[in-house]
């Protein structure tokens, strides 16, 4: 195998003989970044923001990188690099383990696992001993979050932390702490590093001084961890969440992204969807989703089986809930139960097309599973993490009983009475389970119109029995096998629906659907990013996304720090006629701030005519195995600009060259001084920096070439006259 250009801690050749090898914790398959091409500045500039694309990169060669548990060392974690097949050199191994006995290895090397990950402050410095065989070198290592959002790589989007790292050497000369390499990591928090930037660190390890190298994930082997979806973040507070969203009607399946997924099954099976292709153009109605009370102005059936049930939840789907005399309502009625050993929540009723006249499936029909009649699990969360909450999963999976020849279904046009032929009873028959079935199938990155990205789950319902006239249930009058797939986003819900003609042949073969519904907001931005104006202002930018026809407004956060971690301090409301950046003025000099920005819409409920603003939520991603919301920020520091010259520079003839001393400043900007050379001195730009001392020393001794010097205040991203 060539040696990788850049590779990281390289310390030397190795002849290592590699034991047998046991299952990995991680295992991927990675790509050095080509080192020839112009590269982004999302790469080589990364913090400040909360997107980065990195899909136009041009890889060069593929190599596998696994992390194990060192079985010739009890207590060392090894990570092999090894080339690609075929490439018959040895591999590169190196070997990490605590000098404090913590887990501060396990921290480098698989960051995903450090509780720490998502922390501000700087974490560290986190003491490893690094081994080349029986070589071992000491490292100190210092970690903080200055990011998080999603990455576009060129094998597909990731949610991430951008995590700034510097490593320190112990120096041949008396063991000081020198700083050595400066990395900028995105770590998914389900599949650890997926991309690293490295380079040569600055004196003070405030800066990469050149590039050493760069690489990224092509496809996690193992290690992957599942997503979960925990019972709060799809069990919403009242009048919280506002979903928009687009029905084409009836459709194709290919028609619905890019791929050209023939039928539903293969759309299903993918690992990632793309809904861009839909659009308002070719939509033929806009939907509005919102959870409200149940009550009298909501719904007619508000005194009516299963509405009336204390402490229910209505979620109402209005379609062209713009214009009244076209207003299709769909509406459910859910209630929650916390279980000893599940959280579930029952689908208790609900009104299809309210309103509208016709026959099963083609006007109003309304549902009763309460009163003594089968119950309906909606959603079943039957996984607990302990202090955290009860969750759901790929794989689950929840049903009931089949239908016992039951009246749950009334077909008539509210508030009517009922006559003849209202009541509808469901029972099985053959091919028709009488029931409504639920499974997760899949799990991916899922892009929607407005060209958001969120990890989703995907659920299909399968609602299946014969209809019948009376309570005999001798003689079946209609058939019914629907099937809905649902994407579903922690903390959003659902971020797309398909919903397949009233009897279909099976799950997976149809070619059309009859309806969808997929979201285009209330999102916040796509993407922030942050840029300092000078000691007391910052300039925010964002990208509202691709669709922004329902937002009216903007509102900005901030405070000293993340949301993290407490609510924020500041904010302010710009409407969206005004675009889409801002000056923050008024900031304190030389500090971090942070900030977040969400969109706002103000919502005409149909039925009641009561208007609400809702606001997207604070981040628009999952950050999985933590279902406290993150906010997606963005860091900016405040320059500080020393005002004052330096006093009394004075330089001196010394052994070996000239000591260089100059007075203290009491600038309350001062950080450090820099100290400069010139061969003539006529011009600023004659002067080089030499030194850079930190405050309060006040001399160095120097063997310079140059003849005339200057010293000067540095302060925070900012020097001094």
């Amino acid at each position: 195998m060539s040696r990788l250009v850049g590779t990281w801690l390289l310390i030397g050749a190795l002849a290592a003989t590699i034991p047998v090898q046991a299952k990995p914790i991680r295992e991927a398959l990675w790509a050095a970044v080509e080192s020839g091409q112009a590269l982004p500045a999302d790469l080589t500039d990364p913090e400040g923001r909360t997107r980065w694309d990195l899909r136009d990169l041009t890889l060069a060669e593929e190599w596998t990188r696994r992390v194990e548990s060192d079985s010739a060392a009890p207590g060392r974690l090894r990570r092999t690099d090894r080339g690609s097949a075929g490439d018959s050199a040895e591999p590169e191994i190196r070997s990490f383990d605590d000098r404090d006995g913590g887990r501060t290895a396990e921290r480098w090397l698989l960051p995903d696992r450090d509780p720490g990950l998502r922390d501000t402050a700087w974490a560290g410095p986190h003491p490893v001993t690094e081994w080349a065989g029986e070589r071992g070198e000491r490292l100190w290592i210092e970690t903080r979050r200055v990011g998080l959002g999603w990455l576009h790589l060129p094998a597909g989007p990731h949610e991430v932390v951008l995590q700034r790292a510097l490593v320190y050497r112990e120096s041949s000369e008396g063991g000081e702490l020198v700083p050595d390499l400066l990395f900028h990591r995105w770590v998914d928090p389900r599949e650890g590093v997926v991309a690293e930037i490295w380079g040569p660190a600055s004196a003070d390890g405030s800066t990469r001084l050149e590039i050493g190298g760069a690489a990224v994930v092509v496809r996690t082997l193992v290690g992957q961890t599942d997503l979960r979806i925990y019972a709060d973040q799809i069990d919403r507070p009242l009048y919280d969440r506002l979903a928009y969203g687009f029905d084409r009607g009836a459709t194709t399946i290919s028609s619905l992204t890019p791929d050209g997924f023939t039928t539903v099954g293969e759309l299903v099976a993918a690992t990632a969807w793309d809904f861009r292709p839909t659009s308002q153009a070719n939509a033929v109605a806009e939907t509005a989703s919102t959870a409200v009370e149940v009550n009298e102005d909501e719904t007619c059936s508000w005194d009516k089986c299963g509405f009336n049930i204390p402490g229910v939840k209505l979620g109402r789907e209005d379609r062209n809930f713009d214009d009244l005399e076209n207003l299709v309502t769909t509406t459910s009625v859910n209630e929650r139960e916390d279980r000893a050993g599940d959280v579930t929540i029952w689908m208790r009723a609900g009104v299809n097309k309210e309103g509208l006249s016709g026959g099963l499936g083609e006007g109003e029909s309304r549902l009763c599973y309460a009163e003594g009649r089968t119950e309906v699990p909606l959603w079943r969360f039957s996984h607990e993490e302990p202090g955290v909450g009860w969750y759901l999963q790929n794989g689950d999976s929840w049903s009931h009983a089949p239908f016992a020849c039951e009246n749950n279904i009334f077909n008539h046009v509210c508030p009517n009475s009922c006559g003849l032929f209202c009541p509808i009873y469901a029972k099985s028959c053959t091919g028709y389970s009488g029931t409504q079935t639920t499974t997760v199938i899949n799990e991916g990155a899922l892009t929607l119109p407005s060209g958001h990205t969120f990890h989703a789950l995907v659920a299909r319902k399968v609602i299946e029995f014969c209809a019948y006239l009376s309570s005999t249930c001798l003689l079946s009058v209609d058939k019914v096998r629907t099937v809905v797939y649902l994407w579903e986003v922690p903390g959003l819900g659902t971020a797309a629906r398909l919903m397949s003609a009233q009897d279909v042949a099976d799950p997976l073969s149809f070619t059309t659907v009859e309806e969808t519904d997929i979201k285009f907001g209330l999102f916040p931005p796509l993407s922030v990013t942050a840029s300092v104006v000078d000691d007391d202002s910052v300039e925010l930018n964002w990208d509202p996304g691709l669709d922004t026809h329902r937002i009216d407004a903007y509102k900005v956060y901030w405070d000293l720090d993340s949301g993290a971690t407490t609510d924020y301090a500041n904010s302010l409301t710009q409407s969206a006629a005004a675009g889409t950046s801002t000056v923050i003025n008024g900031l304190d000099p030389g500090t971090e701030h942070f900030f977040t920005v969400t969109s706002l819409s103000d919502f005409t409920d149909p039925a009641s005519g009561v208007v609400t603003t809702y606001e997207s939520v604070m981040y628009p991603t999952t950050v999985p195995a933590d279902p406290v919301p993150l906010p997606i920020e963005v860091s900016a520091t405040t320059t500080c600009t020393p005002a004052a010259e330096v006093a009394g520079l004075r330089v001196d003839k010394t052994v070996g060259g000239v000591e260089i001393c100059w007075d203290v400043s009491d600038d309350p900007c001062s950080r450090s001084y820099e100290v400069l050379g010139a061969d003539t001195p006529e011009l600023p730009e004659n002067f080089a920096l030499l030194d850079e001392i930190p405050v309060p020393t006040v001399c160095t001794t120097l063997d310079p070439t140059q003849t005339f010097f200057q010293v000067r205040v540095k302060g925070v991203g900012a020097t001094g006259p």
